[in-house]
């Protein structure tokens, strides 16, 4: 998934609202804390699905689909970049069921 300034503003903007820091968020789920800074920085071409999929183990209730997409399901628009977000999302899930 390309690395979209909006989706880490989003990010940081949930870690912020669930109150948690990088620093928590690397111990929760397991990714590196330079492989995050260097996430939320943009220095990353792209995330990764195993980072997704690690965030959404670590944090359920993380609205992973307005994290990518800027949309609420009820909202959502599926289309270009929407419907890429939506497909890594699909991914990430996908992933965290095993399959």
């Amino acid at each position: 998934m390309k690395s979209d300034p909006e989706i880490r503003r989003r990010l940081r903007q949930e870690f912020k609202r669930i109150g948690v820091s990088i620093e928590e968020v690397s111990i929760a789920s397991g990714i590196a804390k330079g492989t995050l800074d260097n996430i939320m920085i943009g220095r990353v071409s792209s995330m990764k699905d195993v980072h997704l999929s690690a965030l959404c183990r670590a944090y359920p209730d993380l609205p992973l689909l307005y994290i990518l997409t800027g949309h609420l399901k009820e909202n959502i628009d599926l289309r270009n970049d929407v419907k890429a977000a939506f497909e890594a999302s699909a991914r990430a899930l996908n992933r965290l069921r095993g399959e």
